[in-house]
């Protein structure tokens, strides 16, 4: 699964570039959106031990051909008003048994770079999408995220505004805070969800948990609310809840403390 700060950036992203007025772009053939945040959440999905991080916000697009984001380096294969099709490549950073205390005695499993896949469709206010990624390096596998993903200014839900009266809005100012809600469920196969939440006899000696074996399914349903709310032309502000909940076998593993956990998110971003 995509980690917490993923989730919750690329929806401050897509908020941003929902409001951004055309004219608030600079000129030339990069555009994008810079930022920092902080996240407070568990140590991973299935401790009950929670850690504090900060993670940067970067999303750029050359052309509308060309990107550089959350997901890596890539390009669009198809990018129309309404559908996108993109490839990239990125990394990813695996996990460490020192990450947490309940880790220790199951290894590491190694970074590395990853092969990934996006499709996104967009249905007026609603945009399902799936994203599935090939891992060169430690579970060698393969995981896919499905979800769909809504935003909608605060001034419509409250009927201060009209969607039809927003389409030609001069600056994002003129959108006012902007309400982001999403839902997404994660999948693995045998070697991801093995990796990350089956126990070798290896492993099981080591570390003292039970033996324990994961096969291919979905591993983690996800529920997210933010709110972004722009602060000058090119400077916003957010927020973000995401709950996540252990499905099918993760669930059941013993590597799990949790069955469920809550991150919260802040964070600012510049766009130009």
């Amino acid at each position: 699964m995509k980690p917490v700060y993923l989730q919750m950036i690329g929806a401050g992203v897509a908020a941003m570039s929902m409001i951004a007025a055309p004219q608030v772009h600079a000129e030339g053939d990069w555009e994008g959106t810079v930022g920092l945040g902080a996240v407070w959440g568990p140590e991973y999905l299935g401790s009950s031990k929670n850690e504090a991080g900060a993670f940067p916000v970067l999303d750029l697009t050359w052309r509308d051909r060309l990107f550089i984001g959350d997901s890596g380096i890539g390009g669009y294969i198809f990018n129309t008003e309404d559908f996108t099709l993109s490839a990239s490549i990125g990394y990813d950073g695996g996990r460490e048994e020192d990450d947490s205390d309940f880790l220790r005695g199951l290894g590491d499993i190694k970074g590395g770079a990853v092969y990934n896949i996006g499709f996104e469709y967009d249905i007026g206010p609603v945009t399902p999408y799936l994203d599935v990624t090939k891992y060169s390096k430690g579970s060698e596998g393969l995981s896919a995220t499905v979800g769909v993903e809504t935003m909608v200014p605060l001034r419509v839900l409250t009927g201060r505004a009209s969607i039809s009266s927003l389409e030609h809005a001069e600056s994002p100012l003129d959108f006012g805070p902007l309400l982001t809600a999403g839902i997404s469920a994660d999948w693995g196969n045998d070697d991801y969800n093995s990796a990350y939440y089956g126990v070798t006899a290896a492993q099981s000696a080591s570390s003292g948990l039970s033996q324990y074996t994961a096969t291919s399914g979905f591993h983690a349903v996800n529920l997210e609310l933010g709110i972004q709310v722009p602060v000058t032309e090119r400077f916003s502000v957010g927020g973000a809840v995401v709950y996540s909940q252990l499905t099918g076998d993760a669930k059941d593993s013993p590597i799990a403390r949790e069955t469920s956990g809550t991150s919260v998110g802040l964070f600012g971003m510049y766009s130009f």
